[in-house]
This record gives C-alpha cells, sequence and structure tokens, in this order.
C-alpha cells in the first residue's frame, strides 16, 4: 500500500497543474468608446485558454465586439436584449470593443 501511494505522490501529482483547478479572475469594468479597444481582466494572463464574458449594465450604451479592426458596422452587438456576450479565447487572443459614445462593460475571464 505504501509503494502504491508513494508511486501515486511522485508520478502523478505533478501532473495536476493550477490550469486544470480553473481560476476565475477578478473582473473589470471597460470603457468601449469610438475606437477599437482591447475588452481583458488583467487578474488572468492571456498566455492561457480562457473564456470571457463580457456584459453591457441596463441602461448602457450597446456595444459591438470583434476583432481588432471591428467598428459599429461590423461588430456583434451586444446590450439591450442581448446583455452579454461570452467567447473561448485561445493563448494570447483579444476582443475589441467599440460604440458609438462610450460605454460601460463588465469583464469576468477564466482558464
Amino acid at each position: 500500500m505504501r509503494v502504491i501511494a508513494a508511486f501515486l505522490v511522485a508520478f502523478c501529482l505533478p501532473v495536476l497543474s493550477p490550469a486544470a483547478v480553473g481560476v476565475v479572475g477578478n473582473g473589470a469594468e471597460v470603457t468601449c468608446g469610438t475606437s477599437p479597444t482591447v475588452m481583458d481582466d488583467p487578474s488572468i494572463e492571456d498566455r492561457y485558454t480562457r473564456t470571457l464574458l463580457a456584459c453591457v449594465p441596463a441602461g448602457s450604451n450597446h456595444v459591438f465586439v470583434g476583432g481588432e479592426g471591428v467598428t459599429v458596422g461590423s461588430g456583434l452587438e451586444i446590450g439591450g436584449d442581448i446583455p452579454c456576450y461570452r467567447v473561448t479565447l485561445a493563448p494570447n487572443a483579444k476582443v475589441y470593443c467599440i460604440a458609438s459614445s462610450p460605454a460601460r462593460v463588465k469583464v469576468q475571464e477564466s482558464r
């Protein structure tokens, strides 16, 4: 029995990394303006695959999300009837937001 326990401690426990456990970030508030702005929760490192949840608070202007070149015409609209947007991001990938006038967005990342 001791041999099995020693084997598990020596060979199996090192395989369990903190990334396998899951980490939820502290969250952040991002102001989306008239030029593309990165939506980011700085408490989660971009070097991991992660999930980003972005929600537009009730009463705030709608925002549009997409890649680095997102525009009000090309982005996916969030706000109003569709208050949140969720996406899984590859390591170092970024999502941008833009609005016709400044708008607050609550951002939460997890990995």
